[in-house]
């Protein structure tokens, strides 16, 4: 787009997979600003277009010193204040100070919360510090606005950077401030420790981290910090602080060495949440409470048997998961080699010992995860995308079915090259040759 002859540009900040930022002047007001430009192969998608002018309205209904200010609005650019700094790197800071900057991140969020505004995508790099210590939040364009309906803020899709992720935004469901008040925890943990709670190598192992285990513990560090880092970091929202004014509330109260209100939660409430996430475990005690008060025949009648049926299950699953590994490798080299007719046989032997385990045990996920796994390498990816729907009906938390979800749904619903509306290509369509796979 050709910008307004009252607007120069003066250089590049950065740019993102939407947009790039630039330094210009504005020669109406003799003043720097910044630019933030869709890139040309999104500025004629309604899509990218509507995020952007999402962020336009986030922006401008917010007026608040810690967040980044609106100045103008055009066709498929935003003009903004020309924030004279760079990202937050807790790195160059002492504890004191990045605590402060979290407080002061904490209350401009809470100003977007009363306003309906759930950020989404709250993180270092989505923060500017200047050199006076004043930090702004910037880059909205994920941003949920409450009264919003369409298809850009739609439960089941997964928005926001992974790092910082809350398990429920990571699952799909729908969210409220509480998922900012998590990204806000997982800032406060990487602040005192020097890195986020949880790290991984791939998408699917950070996924599983996330939803099914708690941060490495913080050593050598105050309870009160401590205790602010297991609130904001709960699985549950609903143990969460309720507004991110109280977490920066807190912080005060810390940083001028009061004691912080929320208080940890006792042991046998930490134990009743957890099997309450895990009901297959507190089920698991139970029974083992009961089996211990029969006679001792009787328990090792039992413990027999079922170790026979666990050795068999687990050859079933062993089967399947070597016979999956072999034949989606042979799959993938015949498809490389254009020999697509010999896939079927591999495919097969897959689908066969994934109905094994499956008539055995009815409520696994992991064999709707293969099957879709080997129709995704056949470029099957309506059937892989159904497969997958089916494995996290049975398991929700179930990563690496998150993580294929994640990638098909990208595939099948990405922009078109004109209309930049999501399409859905069909199976036979792409069997047909008349796609590939990213």
């Amino acid at each position: 787009m050709a910008l307004p002859e009252r607007y120069e540009l003066l250089g590049e900040l950065g740019r993102g997979g939407l947009a790039i930022v630039y330094r210009a002047r504005d020669r109406l007001l003799d003043r720097e600003v910044a630019i933030k430009m869709l890139r040309p192969e999104f500025a004629q998608q309604p899509k990218s277009l509507a995020r952007m002018q999402r962020e336009a309205r986030a922006i401008a209904s917010l007026d608040h010193r810690n967040i980044v200010r609106l100045y103008d609005v055009l066709n498929d650019a935003l003009v903004m204040e020309l924030v004279p700094g760079n990202c937050l790197d807790f790195r160059a800071l002492s504890l004191p100070d990045r605590l402060r900057a979290l407080e002061d991140i904490a209350r401009a969020v809470h100003v977007a919360h009363e306003r309906g505004i759930i950020h989404r995508d709250l993180k270092p790099g989505n923060v500017l510090r200047e050199q006076t210590g004043r930090v702004v939040v910037t880059d909205f364009g994920l941003a949920h606005l409450a009264e919003t309906r369409s298809r850009l803020t739609r439960s089941g899709t997964t928005l926001g950077t992974p790092l910082y992720m809350a398990p429920e935004q990571i699952r799909g469901q729908p969210i409220d401030r509480r998922a900012d008040i998590y990204a806000l925890g997982v800032m406060l943990y990487e602040a005192i420790a020097g890195q986020p709670p949880f790290q991984a190598d791939t998408i699917a192992e950070l996924y599983h981290k996330v939803l099914s285990r708690q941060p490495p513990p913080l050593k050598g560090v105050p309870t009160d910090l401590v205790t602010l880092c297991d609130r904001t970091l709960a699985k549950e929202p609903r143990d969460r602080y309720s507004s991110s004014t109280a977490l920066a509330d807190d912080l005060a109260r810390y940083l001028a060495g009061k004691p912080i209100q929320n208080r940890p939660m006792s042991s046998w409430t930490r134990l009743a949440r957890h099997l309450g996430r895990r009901k297959a475990v507190a089920g698991a005690l139970i029974l083992t409470g009961i089996f211990l008060s029969i006679g001792t025949i009787t328990f090792l009648r039992l413990r027999q048997t079922r170790q026979d049926i666990t050795d068999t299950r687990a050859a079933l699953l062993e089967e399947m998961r070597s016979t999956s590994a072999a034949s989606l490798e042979a799959v993938l080299d015949l498809r490389r080699v254009g020999k697509v007719d010999r896939m079927i046989e591999h495919a097969a032997k897959v689908f066969d010992a994934c109905q094994k385990v499956t008539h055995d045990l009815p409520q696994l996920a992991e064999p709707h995860y293969l099957r879709g796994r080997m129709l995704r390498a056949q470029m099957r990816f309506v059937e892989a995308l159904d497969e997958q729907q089916k494995a996290l009906a049975k398991d929700p938390f179930y990563a690496p079915a998150l993580y294929e979800r994640l990638v098909l749904t990208q595939h099948l619903y990405r922009p078109g090259p004109a209309s930049g509306q999501g399409r859905r290509r069909s199976g036979s369509a792409l069997r047909a040759g008349a796609g590939r796979p990213r």
